[in-house]
């Protein structure tokens, strides 16, 4: 059964959320690696607002991917995307916040979120 937190990424598909305490000390926050992602992260904000609704505010199926990086660079949103996942996959830490996405997240989610990102571009 899916709960109701759990990230939509498509038609019965899912990324696990899992829960995490915010007072968390060991966090390593993402923005300043999200920051050339900006536009992609604009377009794809519309479900509500981030500030509002965190990552529930995106719209994260294949098709809406697609549209949100249809005018934009697709070979430069997957070297960003890359990066990103390489940088995260090397950090000694397993909790990651986002202020821009209004976040904590599990990071190997995370890192599952950035995968589907890139197979949908």
């Amino acid at each position: 059964m899916v709960e109701t937190k759990d990230i939509s990424i498509g038609q019965d598909k899912w990324i696990k959320w899992v829960e995490l305490d915010p007072n968390e000390p060991d966090l390593f926050n993402i923005d300043d690696l999200l920051e050339p992602l900006e536009q992609l992260w604009k377009n794809l904000e519309t479900q509500c607002v981030a500030v509002c609704c965190g990552i529930d505010a995106f719209a994260l199926w294949p098709e809406d991917i697609q549209n949100a990086s249809k005018y934009l660079d697709k070979e430069e949103l997957r070297g960003h995307l890359t990066g990103l996942k390489s940088q995260l996959a090397r950090l000694n830490k397993n909790i990651v916040v986002s202020t821009r996405l209004n976040n904590l997240f599990d990071k190997k989610g995370f890192l599952q979120l950035i995968d589907h990102i890139l197979r949908c571009l």
